[in-house]
């Protein structure tokens, strides 16, 4: 009987030894998976994403404004350049009509040479150098009196080698077809500053010819006078070549 009593008291030991030793091997397993997080750090994440998505929309708006400030400013240096170009090509016109010099190649004709000797000149074409403007008349007109719808009157001036007036003129009658180039170049100079455009003028008399106080003839082609003093190409494409 005390045997049995002893072999049951060992087995009673040996049972509580084990389940404490499950109990504690259990909360130590429990206590590795359901570890608590730690809050604070969980908000300052939070915080700190925030505070970039915050940054990043600060950062977008001036990166807006910049690129709008940018955009300003090359649309501004565009119309600067067109500008300048505008200018330059207004300052080497005024350079061009302002010349000191003009160049006379030899092949000019004198007014005082035509009007001497008028007959000589009736349907042949010469060339002339002087200044042009719009404001020709029709009135005082023997040989373009018909011609009102077609022509356009300009007032012409001779020049000497020294861009002075010799004191001879013309009436010269352009076709409206072929002169709103030469009627626009001589409204440039005009708001430049000047009186009138300086050309060297391919003309033809009428025939038969009227004789009159002013000469007149048509103008068939002109030439401008470059920055360079040099005369340019001839600017009606209805005659080049000839």
């Amino acid at each position: 009987m005390k045997k049995i009593f002893a072999i049951s008291v060992i087995f009673l030991i040996c049972a509580v030894g084990k389940t404490a030793t499950d109990s504690n091997n259990t909360v130590v397993s429990d206590s590795n998976i359901t570890a608590e997080p730690n809050t604070n750090t969980t908000a300052d994440c939070q915080e700190r994403i925030k505070k970039l998505e915050k940054a990043v929309k600060s950062q977008q708006r001036m990166f807006d404004k910049l690129t709008i400030t940018y955009n300003n400013i090359k649309e501004q240096l565009d119309e600067q350049i067109i500008e300048n170009e505008r200018l330059r090509a207004l300052l080497k016109d005024y350079i061009a009509d302002s010349v000191s010099f003009v160049l006379f190649t030899g092949e000019e004709t004198p007014l005082t040479m035509v009007r001497a000797y008028l007959e000589r000149y009736v349907g042949k074409t010469f060339i002339v150098i002087g200044r042009v403007e719009v404001g020709g008349s029709y009135s005082h007109s023997h040989n373009f009196d018909e011609a009102r719808g077609t022509y356009i009157s300009l007032g012409f001036s001779e020049l000497t080698p020294k861009n002075t007036l010799t004191g001879e003129g013309m009436e010269l009658f352009v076709r409206k077809e072929m002169s709103e180039d030469l009627i626009t170049d001589i409204t440039k100079t005009i708001y430049r500053g000047q009186e009138n455009k300086l050309i060297r003028a391919k003309v033809k008399m009428p025939s038969p010819y009227e004789p009159s106080i002013t000469l007149e003839a048509e103008l068939i082609d002109w030439q401008f006078l470059s920055a360079d003093k040099k005369w340019g190409a001839w600017q009606c494409p209805t005659i080049k070549g000839r």
